[in-house]
């Protein structure tokens, strides 16, 4: 196993390095005193495990390995500290261990049986084909990428459907009166349950071809999808739940979140996800605008384009055109806001016929008067 060291002082690395060296099938592949030259280093180590200290100056440990697991690689974090008051938010950004100082070698054997059984590490190996053979964009429309990165052609649009919604239900069993009551609305049911047969006829075709065999499960009436299939919504998903967030991860939303979910394939069942995930999705960029809003900083391209978002996603909110202004306010960029202002003031004229509220005007006239 493939492991760096990333601590500010140099004796605790000599320590941790003593007893790693103790322990069989474990390759210390380089050790840091500075994070911000791991971070430059890493994706070209290929480590399986990182073992990080909380406190490391000015580098906060928690948001720096934040940073890390954004990264395009598969590794574990263990956290390595002299305090135990961090336990809980070490977790919450997915840390497999989290060891206090100094640490013993039975701890550390603890440690690497967790990350034989939990880690990303050795787990890769045994589902690497399973889990990165085919890939799902759901954000906008929607297309499953075949292994060379093609996209996958359906019989019929039906057939396209029912993979949809058998994965969208993430290896739940579902009844096939619920199925055809979805999918085939209005139509007999001796009629839409032979349309049914047909549908997962073609689709276990379909799928056997891409390289998966019997992913459909049939048990007392129900259907079930059993294979794991990565996608643009569950990485939406991960990130949506960590409680320490980074401008890489912010940037990745915003990349991902192309439109709706499922918006341009029209499926009267996904809208309740749809507005699920759309929520998720505000309130995530709420939070972290209102949290840069508290303080003063210098301007951020990051922050622009997430009340780009917000303000194109409702133009009509009240409270996205106010965060807009309090921020180009706090930036004194004069003449931008003067921009932004008079753009909103004819759009809800022309559109809706109503001046802007009171309250963003007497907004925009306290930061116009201080520039």
């Amino acid at each position: 196993m493939r492991v760096i060291i990333i601590d500010d002082e140099k004796w605790a690395i000599e320590v941790l390095v003593r007893q790693l060296n103790r322990l069989t099938n474990v390759n210390i592949v380089k050790t840091f005193t500075n994070p911000l030259e791991a971070y430059r280093e890493l994706p070209k180590l290929n480590v399986d495990v990182v073992f990080l200290d909380i406190e490391m100056g000015e580098v906060d440990g928690l948001e720096f390995a934040a940073k890390l697991l954004a990264l395009p690689t598969h590794m574990d974090i263990i956290f390595v500290t002299a305090y135990n008051q961090y336990a809980l938010d070490a977790f919450e950004v997915n840390a497999i261990d989290y060891l206090i100082k100094p640490v013993t070698i039975a701890r550390l054997k603890k440690t690497f049986d967790k990350l034989r059984i939990y880690g990303r590490a050795d787990s890769q190996v045994l589902t690497d084909k399973k889990q990165r053979s085919l890939y799902a964009n759901v954000m906008g429309g929607f297309q499953l990428l075949d292994q060379d990165e093609s996209v996958v052609k359906w019989r019929t649009k039906k057939v396209k459907e029912l993979f949809i919604y058998l994965w969208q239900h993430k290896g739940i069993l579902v009844h096939k009166t619920k199925i055809i009551d979805n999918l085939w609305t209005d139509i007999p049911i001796d009629k839409s349950l032979t349309l049914l047969h047909t549908s997962i006829y073609q689709l276990r075709k379909t799928l056997k071809i891409l390289g998966l065999e019997d992913p459909i499960v049939f048990l007392n009436d129900h259907y079930k999808f059993d294979c794991i299939i990565k996608s643009d919504i569950d990485r939406l998903l991960e990130i949506f739940a960590k409680k320490v967030v980074s401008e890489e991860m912010i940037e990745e939303v915003l990349s991902l979140y192309k439109g709706d979910y499922l918006e341009e394939e029209d499926f009267e069942w996904a809208i309740g996800k749809q507005k699920q995930i759309k929520s998720q999705f505000v309130n995530f960029l709420e939070q972290y605008i209102e949290g840069k809003l508290e303080r003063v900083e210098k301007s951020s391209s990051i922050i622009i384009k997430s009340l780009e978002k917000l303000v194109e996603m409702e133009p009509y909110s009240e409270k996205y055109l106010a965060y807009a202004i309090r921020y180009l306010g706090e930036q004194e960029s004069k003449q931008e806001l003067i921009r932004f202002f008079e753009y909103f003031q004819e759009k809800w004229s022309s559109d809706l016929d109503l001046p802007l509220p009171k309250e963003l005007f007497d907004l925009y006239q306290q930061y116009i008067v201080k520039l």
